[in-house]
């Protein structure tokens, strides 16, 4: 055997090797825990659920023409929940279904790495959504006066700009045009 071909079998039993200890790595973490997942898996989890929550509470209004902010903000949030939903699908493919065998821990630490790279990229293409998402409410926050009857939150941002476009003009809210 030549001294290359010699390097190339060692280097692809060592990659081997490296693999084989990550499964079993994976397999112990999954196998010791409650959810049937890594701990990574169920931060992502945790993280994109909430996310998911956060979305439900932005609803665009159904009656009535909509906003500029509207026709920003719905399709950026039916993309966020669409990315979302797929991560959870894959994260769900990755999940052992019984956490105390041994066997489907090491089934689920295999479908885990095998699906890494797909997973990294649904999780920054999630990411790059939610920055989106509140770069644009910080964005539109900016130019709705604030009202100490309605806290400022994304559903809020939009209810109270309804309530100033409606009056006409960007009028200063009740309680400070007292002071002036």
């Amino acid at each position: 055997m030549d001294p290359l071909s010699a390097l190339s079998l060692a280097a692809a039993v060592a990659q081997f090797v490296d693999y084989g200890i990550k499964i079993v790595s994976g397999a112990r973490e999954i196998y010791g825990s409650l959810a049937g997942a890594t701990s990574e898996d169920q931060f992502l989890e945790t993280a994109t659920r909430e996310m998911q929550c956060v979305l439900d509470k932005l609803v665009a209004p159904t009656s009535g023409t909509p906003t500029e902010e509207d026709r920003l903000l719905v399709p950026l949030i039916a993309e966020c929940r669409t990315l979302s939903a797929e991560l959870l699908a894959l994260l769900a493919k990755s999940k052992a279904t019984d956490p105390k065998s041994k066997f489907r821990s090491t089934l689920a630490s295999m479908r885990s790495k095998i699906h890494e790279k797909e997973k990294q990229s649904l999780q920054r293409r999630v990411e790059q959504c939610r920055v989106r998402l509140e770069q644009l409410l910080n964005a539109l926050s900016r130019f709705v006066p604030a009202s100490p009857a309605i806290p400022l939150t994304g559903k809020s941002i939009l209810t109270r700009r309804r309530q100033i476009q409606n009056k006409g003009s960007f009028a200063a809210p009740d309680h400070l045009e007292q002071h002036v």
